[in-house]
């Protein structure tokens, strides 16, 4: 089946109590259920998810939220509960067919440690039911690009999230034109898939992963995107132009994953959406980090509320040297700032992933709603960082990544 069409398929679900996480965790109150995903390898697949609503008043209507988790990653109930305290619903899916295992049902939903396994690739006990399995692992690659679409895990995964979103779209608790979308990592990479195809969101957040994954110079991960088979199947860019909602590309200017190259280009595809970009040079690269930065909140609380998330840039800088372009502030943000971030040499990375060269900084200028300066002449590429205060927090906008080939 196309994957437009699952849009229109509101899947099976069944709750299930005796996962749902028990009172001795911090997000206990959040719900466990399977729901039914698309058939793999010609039985029906159960996709695990928590599901999770802030506190509501009777017959009051929400905002809501897709979480999709990174490489590694599974249905995060502390995501959804760090959502649910923003007056957001949320439900968090595996998108790699695993479920908890018995001895840690109720008592996973978090960013545990990896010694001892938590989760399981098959189906067990009450969870065990002919004509069903488990949907494929995390592969990408040549060889699975040469499999039929429907055995393909990025096939599945972005079908776990259309259909994820159909179930916040038949919950009489949940705003339809308030939900939106937000993956980390891998997570991302699929989250830039589906917006594509699936276009009722209200706004989405990738942090990390990307569409353009086969930009050079970048970190090993991507660079699979690079292969004709895949590039060809799974080319994110190749729909982003049907995006028609706000996009927050956030991203670790140092990332050992993924590259700023391909977000710039990705926020460069959907500006014309009133998108963001944000490029961080202290972040870090993990499921914590990510769901920690506090950007992706007020962006999707201000999107929904008709307001303007971050700075953003009116006009972007295209040239070197003297550079001026025009801004637009939020309201409410204090202590304006913006600088230039730049590189003398193109990216490299080392065996382990590392940048090697280093981004350096130098001074820019805002006056009134201009941001002026000057960019050095041994920069080789480089962006602007905007950066503005509200309720005593820092928040963190960019320009598109300008380069320069001598």
């Amino acid at each position: 089946m196309r994957l437009e069409n699952f849009c229109e398929i509101e899947p099976k679900v069944q709750y299930i109590p005796e996962y749902d996480p028990k009172p001795s965790t911090a997000w206990y109150g959040i719900k466990a259920l399977w729901y039914e995903g698309a058939a793999y390898q010609g039985k029906k697949t159960k996709v695990f998810a928590y599901i999770g609503y802030p506190e509501m008043k009777e017959g009051q209507k929400v905002p809501a939220v897709v979480l999709v988790h990174g490489g590694g990653g599974h249905a995060f109930a502390e995501w959804i509960k760090k959502w649910n305290q923003r007056g957001f619903a949320a439900i968090a899916m595996d998108t790699t067919g695993y479920f908890p295992n018995e001895k840690w049902r109720g008592l996973v939903g978090t960013e545990e440690a990896p010694e001892e396994p938590k989760y399981t690739h098959d189906l067990y006990g009450e969870l065990e039911e002919e004509g069903y399995r488990t949907g494929p692992d995390k592969e990408v690659s040549e060889k699975e690009c040469e499999k039929p679409l429907g055995d393909q895990w990025l096939y599945h995964g972005v079908v776990d999230i259309i259909l994820a979103h159909n179930i916040l779209r038949s919950d009489s608790h949940i705003m339809l034109e308030q939900i939106g979308i937000a993956g980390i990592s891998w997570g991302a990479v699929i989250t830039s898939l589906a917006i594509g195809y699936d276009l009722r969101y209200a706004f989405a957040i990738p942090v990390y992963g990307s569409a353009y994954l086969d930009y050079l110079p970048a970190p090993q991960l991507p660079q699979i995107f690079r292969e004709p088979l895949v590039k060809k199947a799974w080319s994110a860019a190749e729909r982003l132009g049907n995006v028609n909602f706000p996009v927050l590309w956030q991203c670790w200017c140092y990332d050992t994953c993924f590259s700023i190259g391909a977000n710039s280009l990705s926020y460069q595809a959907t500006k014309k959406s009133d998108s963001f970009l944000c490029m961080l040079p202290d972040f870090g690269h993990g499921h914590l980090s990510a769901w920690n930065a506090p950007e992706g909140y007020r962006f999707a609380s201000s999107i929904i509320n008709g307001k303007l998330p971050l700075i953003k840039p009116v006009t972007e800088p295209e040239d070197f040297g003297n550079i001026s372009f025009e801004i637009a502030i939020p309201e409410d943000f204090t202590d304006i700032a913006a600088e230039i971030y730049y590189l003398t040499e193109p990216a490299e990375y080392d065996k382990n992933n590392r940048m090697t060269k280093e981004w350096k900084g130098a001074k820019a200028e805002i006056t009134n709603s201009c941001v002026s300066g000057t960019v050095p002449e041994e920069a080789y590429c480089y962006f602007v960082e905007l950066k503005g205060f509200a309720k005593g927090e820092c928040y963190i906008s960019d320009t598109a990544l300008v380069e320069h080939v001598r």
